[in-house]
């Protein structure tokens, strides 16, 4: 089945799991992922047909989001929130999107078109499909 992705449709484990198994994290304990920070939010996007959370921090950490699990940060572990996990922001119109994303074929093997920004309206990358010549959703 054709879709975007989330973490769920490619690790086979839930989120918590996967970042406990990464090599390069520190050796204390990782928070449960219910600690929670309160303010601070991870905007989803999408890259290559996949939705990505990537740390607010700047670090450059990023990983195939969740849909409903918080995001961690693989490079900076969070440090910068105490370690708690981040709530992942997912659009308003996001089966949409996916929908204008989906008609985007895939080029040599890959889904290299298929990307969105938050900064990007449903109208904009409608208008790319028809400068392509792929049929408006």
């Amino acid at each position: 089945m054709d879709k975007i992705l989330h973490h769920e449709d490619s690790q086979g484990v839930p989120m918590a799991d996967w970042v406990r198994n990464l090599k390069t994290r520190p050796s204390d304990t990782l928070k449960p992922t219910s600690d929670r920070h309160k303010t601070q939010r991870v905007i989803a996007y999408v890259n290559y047909g996949q939705w990505i959370a990537e740390c607010p921090s700047g670090d450059g950490g990023a990983v195939v989001a969740s849909l409903t699990e918080p995001f961690m940060c693989p490079e900076c572990w969070n440090v910068k929130w105490s370690g708690q996990w981040l709530r992942v922001v997912f659009p308003a119109d996001k089966a949409v999107i996916e929908a204008v994303l989906l008609a985007r074929p895939k080029e040599r093997g890959e889904y290299r078109t298929r990307n969105w920004l938050p900064s990007e309206s449903v109208s904009d990358i409608r208008a790319e499909n028809l400068t392509h010549g792929i049929e408006v959703i």
